[in-house]
């Protein structure tokens, strides 16, 4: 994955942990409580989702890591030998 797109990824992921609790503090402060659980239910199978969706990527992403070069690897073994 590029640099750029995984600096993307990082930023999204902390905007979604930021204004999630918020967001959902907001929608269930005038809920039922019958109607709290729906949207509960509703944010954990939308999270379920993107995991299905990521975890069927994971393979070729785990292969892409995997086969990266570690020029960090190459320089600790010249240091310490």
């Amino acid at each position: 994955m590029a640099p750029d797109r995984a600096g993307g990824i990082d930023r999204h992921l902390k905007l979604q942990e930021t204004m999630c609790p918020i967001l959902m503090d907001d929608l269930l402060s005038d809920c039922s409580e019958g109607n709290a659980s729906r949207f509960a239910a509703d944010v954990i199978g939308r999270h379920m989702c993107h995991f299905l969706h990521l975890l069927e990527r994971f393979d070729a992403h785990w292969n892409e890591f995997t086969a990266a070069k570690r020029p960090w690897r190459a320089n600790s073994s010249k240091a310490g030998g």
